[in-house]
């Protein structure tokens, strides 16, 4: 199954639909949102959060990873195994 494109997401999303848009288990987009590592909105008396859909495409933009870093992190791993 293919992802759905970003304009069938309404503005204001719920935790499952965060999930299916970031290809990640709600579980886990939950625990961004309590650690505030990902744009969330929680209404007092109410336990669920909700999130924007245009701050998730800007977090989830922000988080690319270039080549010089993904190398660092392999030399840094190559380091670490042989110690």
């Amino acid at each position: 199954m293919s992802p759905r494109p970003l304009s069938d997401y309404p503005p204001m999303m719920d935790t499952t639909m965060v999930a299916e848009f970031l290809q990640m288990s709600p579980v886990h987009v939950r625990r961004l949102a309590r650690e505030g590592r990902i744009p969330a909105y929680r209404i007092e008396g109410v336990r669920s959060f909700r999130f924007k859909r245009d701050e998730i495409l800007g977090w989830f933009e922000a988080q690319r990873v270039t080549p010089a870093e993904l190398a660092a992190e392999a030399e840094a791993l190559a380091d670490s195994d042989t110690q």
